[in-house]
């Protein structure tokens, strides 16, 4: 279930931030994970950003080039039971550019 999770959090993610080509990169900081019921059937996943944390972590990444938010997920059976419930902090930043140094004389 826990791979679902992740990649529920990852079309969250582009759902919300669009698709970065490689400008930003996304890490995981802290995973809340909830056990609930023993799951019947298939599973299904369901998740979201707070719209309020969005914006804000949008204006962040411009500004200062990183930010964490939070993505809450729950992953339902065919029954609508609820399994398993998640809150996976993310770190998202731009990568740091590196310098090279030319060795040649």
């Amino acid at each position: 279930m826990l791979f679902l999770d992740v990649d529920a959090c990852g079309e969250i993610l582009e759902r919300n931030f669009g698709d970065w080509n490689g400008a930003y990169f996304p890490v995981v900081r802290r995973v809340e994970v909830k056990y609930k019921n023993p799951a019947k059937g298939r599973l299904f996943s369901t998740g979201f950003i707070d719209a309020d944390r969005a914006m804000k972590a949008k204006k962040e990444l411009s500004k200062k080039g990183r930010t964490l938010v939070d993505v809450m997920v729950k992953i339902v059976d065919e029954g609508k039971n609820i399994t398993f419930e998640s809150t996976f902090t993310w770190f998202i930043a731009k990568p740091k550019k590196v310098k090279t140094v030319n060795r040649e004389k």
